[in-house]
């Protein structure tokens, strides 16, 4: 691997493939997407929530091919406006829902805002130090990198695990005061 900061290629590459993931689903289904910009006053039409979920799909990808100076900003600005439209959300509307993965998406809390704001460093700091190509870095891990592939591919799934049904079941207890 060429980067001084190695450590950040997992967590990379996990928010590279949730950006994809995302953009997927706001392209197969728009409507949680346009709802959730038009709750905090953004307008968004599906049409406008099929353009982000595309923008999202080929950053994403193109981050988890080439993690590279520029894919890396464009994954951190990415991050950066999710990031600040959680805010906005969690502001202007409290309760309402991100949006992000479609019918499976939940409130946005802090979690969300938080994961994002994250994985917009993890960004920044792979711009600073790239990574080199995947194939690279798969070539520098033991047993051809399926080990380092699952654990990322664990770690994507935590994230959209943590930004929809953890989210939906912590907003659940609050509701109910945490009673069973």
């Amino acid at each position: 691997m060429s980067s001084d900061l190695e450590i950040l290629a997992a967590p990379f590459l996990a928010a590279a493939a949730v950006l994809a993931v995302s953009g997927a689903t706001k392209l197969r289904n728009p409507a949680p997407a346009s709802v959730a910009m038009r709750s905090v006053g953004l307008g968004g039409s599906t049409t406008t929530a099929r353009a982000l979920g595309a923008i999202e799909l080929v950053v994403g990808v193109a981050a988890l091919v080439a993690p590279v100076r520029a894919t890396a900003l464009l994954l951190a600005v990415a991050y950066a406006g999710l990031a600040a439209f959680a805010v906005l959300v969690l502001r202007t509307r409290p309760g309402a829902d991100c949006g992000c993965f479609g019918a499976t998406s939940a409130p946005v809390g802090v979690a969300h805002v938080a994961l994002d704001a994250a994985a917009a460093l993890v960004a920044l700091g792979v711009a600073v130090d790239p990574l080199g190509s995947t194939a690279d870095l798969l070539a520098d891990q033991p047993v051809a990198g399926v080990p380092f592939v699952v654990l990322t591919g664990l770690l994507a799934w935590l994230v959209v695990v943590t930004m929809t049904d953890l989210t939906a079941l912590l907003r659940t207890v609050r509701t109910r005061g945490g009673a069973g």
